[in-house]
């Protein structure tokens, strides 16, 4: 009798490429949670910061096509491994321009047009390679549903770890100033990207065949439509929740800045850990089509975002944000997943640069239109999420 299908030896690698997405947002999540101070510390305006990080998610939406196609055509361990070292050399240049902008080296201008060009459009560039490689990677391994769901829970998993670690790594090594946190993450990331170099070295399977030339794919073609509007609601409503949570516990329960940044911290951390244990000890495990997925987790993050339109004291709100972050952990290994099942294998680079920069599109979007609807009402921006989450609910995937 004919024993199991033997596996492909870039499976047991697959723990490695997670680490690529662990390496890359923990970096970015540690720096966001040291900018505001270090910015008034080299004279820079609030305006001129959030620049930079607009620039940086501008970047990733221009450029995710473009790695999506050379992903299909170069194959994963170049476009991964790059797109590592890459980050890396930009938040190294980063830290050494912010350095010598400290020491009062650099004139604040200056700094903040060499800040502009190394983290916001050089990280930009490369890092918007690393989920696009990863999830391209991991349908190569992946032959059939079940085991990319729990993939795609992974990959999630990664991006929680990261904002978890990220901002907490980030207030512990601000305890020993700021250069300490400036200089860590670009070591972090080429430590990773030396891992990967020695350890990514078995061939991938052929992503496309010799004859195919990797093609522009459509956010409006009808196989994936749903899809990329049921991420746009998603990753929109969930930086409406990443923006105003602070702003709302400090209005509704009338504290301190200090304490507001504590029971934030709280919230956001009771987010995350719902996440983590339900893309990892959930989705994993049950293994879902992603329109159960979509179907579970978008009521979820619904009724959560009704809530917290109305919640008015601190119990309550850390247990919506907790409902959300579980919803969360469903729906988006949904709709990572969903679009990789229904084009063909010459198409999947081009699925993850879509998904990619519709998320970048999403992370501008939301936060926002979500400022401008919280200066209106403080309900008015949970209750707008909470209908275009109904909206997304009513779409039709498979």
């Amino acid at each position: 009798m004919a024993g199991p299908e033997p596996q492909h030896p870039a499976i047991s690698l697959t723990p490695y490429v997670y680490g690529g997405i662990i390496g890359v947002y923990t970096g970015r999540e540690l720096l966001a949670s040291i900018m505001a101070p270090l910015s008034r510390e080299i004279g820079l305006s609030t305006f001129q910061v959030g620049l930079i990080l607009s620039t940086s998610a501008l970047t990733i939406i221009l450029i995710s096509p473009f790695w999506g196609r050379k992903v299909t055509g170069w194959g994963h361990r170049p476009v991964l491994i790059s797109s590592v070292f890459g980050a890396s050399f930009g938040l190294l240049g980063f830290a050494v321009v912010a350095h010598l902008g400290l020491l009062g080296i650099l004139p604040a201008a200056v700094t903040f047009a060499l800040a502009l060009l190394l983290r916001g459009v050089l990280y930009g560039v490369a890092g918007a390679a690393t989920p696009i490689a990863t999830q391209s990677y991991v349908v190569a391994m992946t032959t059939d549903r079940r085991s990319r769901v729990r993939a795609f829970a992974m990959i999630g998993a990664s991006f929680g770890i990261a904002g978890v670690v990220g901002p907490s790594l980030g207030g512990l090594l601000a305890l020993q100033g700021l250069l300490v946190p400036l200089y860590v993450p670009p070591l972090l990331l080429a430590a990773i990207g030396g891992v990967l170099w020695f350890k990514l070295r078995v061939t991938t399977p052929v992503v496309a065949p010799p004859d195919v030339k990797p093609g522009r794919l459509s956010p409006l073609d009808p196989r994936i439509r749903s899809f990329l509007a049921i991420g746009f609601v998603l990753f929109s409503t969930l930086s409406i929740q990443g923006v105003l949570l602070g702003f709302v516990l400090q209005d509704r329960l009338g504290l301190s800045a200090e304490a507001t940044a504590r029971s934030s911290g709280l919230a956001f951390l009771a987010s995350g850990v719902a996440s983590l244990v339900g893309q990892v000890f959930f989705v994993r495990r049950l293994a879902w089509p992603p329109a159960w997925l979509l179907r579970c987790g978008l009521p979820l993050v619904l009724s959560g975002f009704v809530v917290l339109a109305f919640a008015g004291n601190f119990a309550v709100i850390v247990a919506a944000t907790a409902l959300v972050g579980f919803g969360y952990a469903f729906a988006i290994p949904g709709y990572s997943a969903g679009p990789t099942l229904v084009v063909e294998d010459h198409e999947q680079g081009g699925v993850a640069g879509l998904t990619n920069a519709v998320n970048g599109v999403a992370a501008i979007v939301g936060p926002t239109t979500a400022t401008a609807l919280y200066g209106v009402s403080e309900t008015a921006p949970y209750l707008v999420g909470a209908g275009l989450l109904l909206v997304a609910l009513m779409q039709r995937v498979r």
